[in-house]
């Protein structure tokens, strides 16, 4: 293996997620034009490259956006705007956008979110990527803020940069057993690797979330999961869910009837 390789593997095996956890330690300018311009060079699908990313500065302008604070945000939004714009200009009409071009779009965003996460701990900055700008900030108050098109345009996520005020106890662990990799074709998990699975989640530095389960008093990750984080019916706390802002949004830009 070469040592580029070799390189590049340490860096995607380094990355980690800093919960609300940032110093307000600035991020350079040159920095954060370096992380675009890689996150910019993603592949994109139909030949659009129709996503759009906004720079958010200063610590509790980002958490206003974003609910956690950080020195610098990159705003991710499935944009259709340049392309419809750039139609009127040449005299098209405009067709209607579709539940396909949000999907497509949002598939380019993440990838170029993606390139923007490597980029950055290759800088030794580290990184938060979210999707609380959908379910935990005022959908009004959001398009004000950032100031978002009406139509063709519609915030996906958030990857918050910067750097840690201590250093985690841990790298976060992530499953990669039967369930999640398939040979050929899908495999439904069979009993003995659900239980198998169900225990690596409960091992301890597994870390897919950010609370401290067990001092909850849950006796397992995914009985904490399904009680207190996505809350099932059956659930203790189990009540009829809130207004699903990601379709308000997605109805009010266009992308769903």
């Amino acid at each position: 293996m070469s040592d580029c390789a070799r390189a590049v593997l340490d860096i995607l095996h380094s990355l980690r997620s800093i919960h609300g956890d940032f110093s307000d330690r600035p991020v350079p300018d040159d920095a954060v034009r370096t992380i675009t311009a890689a996150a910019v060079r993603a592949a994109n699908a139909g030949a659009r490259q129709c996503y759009s990313i906004i720079t958010v500065t200063g610590m509790e302008r980002v958490k206003s956006a974003c609910c956690y604070p950080a020195p610098v945000a990159l705003v991710f939004l499935s944009d259709h705007t340049r392309f419809q714009d750039e139609a009127l200009r040449r005299g098209y009409g405009l067709r209607p956008y579709s539940l396909h071009d949000l999907i497509t779009t949002a598939i380019d965003a993440s990838v170029a979110g993606q390139n923007a996460v490597i980029a950055a701990k290759a800088l030794g900055i580290d990184s938060l990527i979210t999707n609380s700008i959908l379910d935990r900030v005022e959908m009004n108050e959001l398009i004000e803020t950032l100031g978002i098109p009406e139509r063709g345009c519609m915030p996906l996520f958030a990857v918050l940069l910067g750097y840690p005020k201590i250093e985690p106890d841990h790298r976060q662990q992530r499953y990669d057993g039967p369930g999640l990799l398939h040979a050929e074709k899908y495999r439904r998990m069979t009993e003995d690797e659900r239980l198998a699975m169900a225990s690596q989640y409960d091992e301890e530095g597994m870390g897919l979330a950010f609370a401290k389960w067990r001092e909850q008093g849950y006796q397992s990750y995914f009985d904490w999961y399904f009680n207190a984080w996505d809350i099932h019916p059956g659930a203790k706390n189990h009540k009829e869910r809130d207004p699903d802002w990601s379709e308000d949004y997605a109805r009010r830009a266009g992308f769903i009837n």
